[in-house]
């Protein structure tokens, strides 16, 4: 009989376990974390970000338009902000990001964002005073938060 219980009590620790661990599998897939890897400086809406790995995920995948920024470990969260959506015809086999036009030896800012199998992805919305000066001297324009619907104090850093 207690070694009935002991087998019970090993299978039910198993079945805790593992499904604890589809659960965190089902996440990264609802979050669409995904790492990425950059061999120079770049910036995103409120940082910049030295050449690196880094976790790109959503932070709430319900309302699938706020992303964040985090270290390769995950312990450290850079940035969180908003993002719009785009399109991307067709879609592409793997992660796509794409940069604004920028000055010349100035981190590229990170215009867009698409996952693997996706035709609509992320475009990355900029504080304003950020979005003017990613693109200072050049054509492109930039997505930014109008001085009257932003009431966040934007603070932009460099990460090494």
């Amino acid at each position: 009989m207690q070694r009935r219980a002991s087998v019970l009590a090993s299978v039910l620790m198993v079945g805790l376990f593992a499904g604890a661990s589809a659960r965190a599998v089902q996440a990264s897939e609802a979050d669409r974390l995904t790492y990425v890897t950059f061999s120079g400086p770049v910036e995103v809406p409120g940082v910049g970000l030295s050449a690196g790995t880094y976790i790109f995920k959503l932070a709430d995948p319900e309302t699938s338009r706020v992303i964040q920024v985090l270290s390769k470990d995950g312990k450290t969260v850079y940035a969180s902000f908003f993002s719009r959506p785009d399109r991307l015809w067709p879609s592409a086999d793997g992660t796509i990001v794409t940069f604004h036009d920028g000055l010349a030896g100035a981190p590229q800012a990170i215009k867009t964002w698409f996952l693997p199998g996706e035709t609509t992805g992320f475009e990355f919305v900029y504080p304003p005073e950020q979005a003017q000066h990613t693109v200072s001297g050049t054509e492109t324009s930039c997505v930014s938060v109008s001085d009257n619907v932003s009431s966040c104090a934007w603070e932009y850093r460099t990460i090494s």
